[in-house]
C-alpha cells in the first residue's frame, strides 16, 4: 500500500490542498477561520448533512468511524456528513487478504430539500469500492472518485440502477472536478490509498459534531466552521420564499427553449424540445399552441468520475548552468486562441436552426433566417427596431388549478422515490373557450431520464397515437384527437414512464 500523507483537520500531518479552482469559496464560510474562543461563538455551517451509503466490495467488509470524544462506530446503513469538512474512516476485512483500508472523504455539496424531496436521507450518495479499486490501493496507487449530483437537463439517456452511481474515467483530479461541475453539482471527493492510521489519528482527523449515525436525530454544533467550500446552500428570499432546487428534480412539461408553434404538415409542431408538453389546435382565429404546467420528479441520480494515479517510474533532467543568447528570435508563435474577436463590419446574414435571443449591431443584419419560431429580440443602434413575441392568455395561466388551462399534467405517485420506479403520467386537455377546436394534437417530448413504457398509452377520446425518438434519447409521444373538441369538452390521456 502506498504511503500517502493524510489530510487531517487538526493534529499531526498536513492538510490536503485543493486544486486552485476549488479554493474559491462558493458559500458564506470560505476557507479556514479562527476557532471559536471567548466572545466568539461557533458558526453553524449551512447545508444539511449529506447522507452517504457505503457499498461493500464483493468479498465483504465493514466500515468503522472514529468520532472524537466518543467510542468507535461500525455502521451498516447510511451516515450523515456535514458539508465543508474532511472525514477519514476505516474499511476492514476487504481484499484477498482481508486487510484494512483508510479512505478519506471531502464533502463538497449537499442536497436541497424541496416539495417532493423533503427527506434527503432517502437518497444517499452511494460510495462503492470495487475489487479493482482495492487491488490498486494495495499496489500503492491512489484511487480518487469525484461524486456529483447529476443535472437532469444534462443527463445522458442511460439506464441507472438504484443505489449505484454512474462511473466514468477522468484524466486527473482537477479535470474530474471540472467535469463534475459541468455535469451537475459536486458532492464528494473520495480518496482510497492513503497510509494506514491508528485509532488516535483517525479520531484526530474527524471533527466533533459532523457525523450523524443511524438512529440519531440530531448532532451538536461543531467547534470549528467548515474548512472546505461546498455547494447546495438553501437560498431564501423573504418575499418569494426559498429558491427551487436545480439538480434534485427532473422538470417535465411546459414549453422551454424556443417557443413551440404550428409547424409544417398536418398537425406538425415546431420548437418542441425535450421536456415540452403542448397542445395544438385550430379555431376560427387560426392555429395555436398552448403549453402545460410543469411537474417535478424528485429522484436524484449520482455519478462518479474515477482517477487513478501512482508512481510508474522516474526521469531525471539536468538543466544547463549557463545560457547566453545574443540574437533575439525572429519569429514567435503562440498556440493559445484569442480570448476576444472584434470585427468592425456587420454580419451580412444570420442563419440558425434556433431563434436568436438577441442581435445587436450598428446597422442591423441584412437578412435573418430562422427555421423555428420568431426572434425574441432584434435591435440596432441606428434606427432601433425590436421584435418581441406575444404569449397567449392560456400560456400565462398555465398553472394547476386555473380554469382557463388548456392542458394539465400530473403524475401518480406524486413523489416517486427510486430509480427504476414506474410512474403514471396524466394529461387532461380541455376547451374552456366559446369556440370549437379542430385538429387537436397533444404532444409530450420526454426528458432523457424518462423512458416510455410501451403499450401503456391510453386516451379517453379516439386518437391516433405515434411515438418517435427525440434528441434527448427518449421519445416524443403524439396524440392526434379525432373530430372536434366542442366548448366545455375535455379528454384525458395516460401513459407510464420508467425513471432512469
Amino acid at each position: 500500500m502506498g504511503l500517502v500523507p493524510p489530510s487531517p483537520l487538526r493534529g499531526g500531518g498536513r492538510k490536503a490542498r485543493s486544486p486552485a479552482h476549488e479554493r474559491r469559496p462558493s458559500h458564506p464560510c470560505p476557507g479556514r477561520r479562527p476557532a471559536p474562543g471567548p466572545g466568539r461563538p461557533a458558526a453553524r455551517p449551512a447545508g444539511l448533512p449529506v447522507p452517504v451509503r457505503h457499498r461493500h466490495p464483493p468479498r465483504g467488509g465493514k466500515v468503522t468511524w472514529y468520532p472524537p470524544l466518543r467510542d468507535e462506530q461500525t455502521t451498516a446503513g447510511p451516515v450523515g456528513l456535514r458539508p465543508g469538512y474532511p472525514y477519514r474512516f476505516q474499511v476492514s476485512g476487504v481484499g484477498r487478504q482481508g486487510e484494512s483500508l483508510y479512505p478519506t472523504i471531502e464533502v463538497r455539496g449537499s442536497l436541497v430539500p424541496r416539495p417532493g424531496l423533503a427527506d434527503v436521507a432517502k437518497h444517499p450518495v452511494p460510495i462503492a469500492f470495487t475489487g479493482d479499486d482495492i487491488d490498486r490501493a494495495r499496489e500503492g496507487r491512489m484511487v480518487t472518485k469525484v461524486y456529483y449530483l447529476e443535472d437532469p437537463e444534462k443527463a445522458a439517456a442511460v439506464e441507472g440502477r438504484p443505489g449505484e452511481a454512474l462511473e466514468a474515467p477522468a484524466e486527473n483530479e482537477e479535470q474530474a472536478i471540472e467535469d463534475a461541475r459541468h455535469r451537475g453539482r459536486p458532492m464528494l471527493i473520495v480518496r482510497l490509498g492513503e497510509r494506514p492510521a491508528t485509532k488516535e489519528e483517525l479520531a484526530a482527523e474527524n471533527v466533533p459534531g459532523t457525523i450523524l449515525f443511524p438512529g440519531a436525530t440530531r448532532m451538536p454544533l461543531p467547534p470549528v466552521p467548515p474548512v472546505l467550500p461546498f455547494q447546495g446552500i438553501i437560498v431564501y428570499d423573504p418575499i418569494i420564499g426559498a429558491k427551487g432546487a436545480g439538480e434534485e428534480c427532473i422538470k417535465d412539461g411546459g414549453d422551454v427553449g424556443p417557443r413551440a408553434a404550428p409547424g409544417p404538415g398536418p398537425g406538425g409542431i415546431g420548437g418542441l424540445n425535450p421536456t415540452d408538453t403542448v397542445m395544438q389546435y385550430t379555431t376560427r382565429s387560426g392555429s395555436r399552441t398552448a403549453p402545460s404546467n410543469r411537474v417535478c420528479i424528485c429522484v436524484p441520480r449520482f455519478g462518479a468520475l474515477r482517477v487513478e494515479t501512482g508512481p510508474v517510474g522516474f526521469q531525471q533532467f539536468r538543466a544547463p548552468e549557463v545560457l547566453v543568447q545574443a540574437q533575439v528570435p525572429g519569429k514567435i508563435g503562440f498556440r493559445t486562441k484569442p480570448e476576444e474577436v472584434v470585427g468592425r463590419e456587420q454580419a451580412r446574414g444570420v442563419v440558425g436552426h434556433l431563434r436568436a435571443s438577441g442581435i445587436e449591431s450598428r446597422t442591423g443584419p441584412d437578412a435573418l433566417y430562422l427555421w423555428s419560431g420568431r426572434p425574441s429580440g432584434l435591435s440596432s443602434i441606428q434606427g432601433v427596431a425590436v421584435i418581441a413575441q406575444a404569449r397567449w392568455p392560456e400560456e400565462i395561466t398555465a398553472f394547476p388549478g386555473c380554469t382557463s388551462l388548456l392542458i394539465q399534467k400530473w403524475i401518480d405517485p406524486a413523489n416517486p422515490e427510486k430509480i427504476g420506479q414506474e410512474v403514471t403520467v396524466h394529461l387532461k386537455f380541455m376547451n374552456p373557450t366559446t369556440e370549437e377546436m379542430a385538429d387537436v394534437v397533444v404532444a409530450d417530448s420526454l426528458a432523457s431520464r424518462l423512458e416510455y413504457v410501451p403499450g401503456t398509452a391510453k386516451s379517453s377520446r379516439p386518437a391516433t397515437f405515434v411515438a418517435t425518438p427525440n434528441p434527448a434519447g427518449s421519445m416524443v409521444l403524439r396524440w392526434a384527437v379525432d373530430g372536434k373538441l366542442m366548448p366545455g369538452e375535455s379528454g384525458t390521456i395516460t401513459f407510464k414512464v420508467r425513471i432512469k
